[in-house]
């Protein structure tokens, strides 16, 4: 049994021979420790001696900031305790013989190794904001863009767009070029075709157009022709005809109608363009 000692014992400086501290899994905390109070504890296996303010451990190894109150346990400690002597040098990888402020250490370079990696391919990647394209685009067959509608089968389409305003959805592209030879066209190529062969060509001349070699349309004209092949233009469904108009976009402005009965129109030379039929 224990015996309580309520006086100082004085050894007169002999020796304690085969002797343990207290054992404790916290520190004591009642009564209250006074400075050289020691104890040994059983989770961080290290004696502790209190030094009148906190316990502080007889190992340099162990922690420094060891909670002075048993409820706070192990863990508080743990989690107070600082990263002296943590490096970033290294990201290699962890391994089971890594200590544990070596492998925070490795972990963080890793972490800063993948973060630089990721900034440097962002910094690649064209704005959401008006974006700069370089290179060779690649867009897959059948690819929606834009809101609502439901995307082509696959080969059906290179690109498809859609949208939802109740006015005019347009395709637009624009020259800003003046030169005398500039225009903004729309080309579609046979599988065999180049620049000069084999291609549809739908397009509109810039304000100072005169190119010696296409005089068929001047400033500000638009035209539409097939380069190496024939032209055909029509409707494709019974009953719907194609009509040429000019000077307007009102009926009045109607100059011919083509059926497949043939061509009704006054503009070239039916006498009664209801009636005038030339086949």
């Amino acid at each position: 049994m224990t015996k309580a000692f309520l006086t100082s014992v004085d050894l007169k400086q002999n020796q304690i021979l085969n002797a343990a501290w207290q054992n404790l899994a916290a520190a004591p905390t009642s009564p209250a420790p006074v400075a050289g109070q020691a104890y040994y504890d059983t989770v961080q296996l290290c004696a502790f001696v209190y030094n009148g303010t906190t316990w502080q451990p007889c190992d340099a190894s162990k922690s420094t900031t060891f909670p002075t109150s048993a409820n706070t346990g192990f863990a508080a400690g743990v989690l107070n305790t600082l990263l002296t002597g943590l490096s970033t040098a290294s990201s290699a990888v962890i391994t089971a013989a890594s200590s544990v402020l070596v492998a925070l250490g490795q972990l963080q370079a890793q972490l800063t190794g993948e973060v630089s990696r990721a900034t440097a391919a962002e910094a690649l990647k064209a704005p959401i904001a008006s974006p700069t394209f370089t290179g060779t685009v690649t867009i897959p067959d059948g690819a929606l863009v834009g809101t609502g509608g439901t995307a082509l089968a696959t080969g059906s389409g290179l690109l498809q767009a859609t949208g939802t305003g109740t006015g005019s959805q347009q395709f637009e592209a624009q020259n800003l070029s003046n030169g005398t030879s500039a225009s903004t066209d729309f080309i579609a190529t046979t599988n065999d075709g180049t620049d000069t062969a084999n291609y549809v060509d739908l397009g509109i001349n810039s304000s100072t157009n005169n190119d010696s070699t296409f005089t068929v349309a001047g400033t500000h004209d638009a035209y539409l022709y097939a380069q190496s092949s024939n032209l055909a233009i029509g409707t494709a469904t019974a009953g719907k005809n194609l009509v040429l108009f000019a000077g307007g976009t009102l009926a009045a402005n109607v100059v011919a109608t083509v059926s497949s009965s043939g061509i009704n129109g006054a503009a070239i030379g039916a006498t009664t363009p209801s009636t005038g039929v030339f086949t």
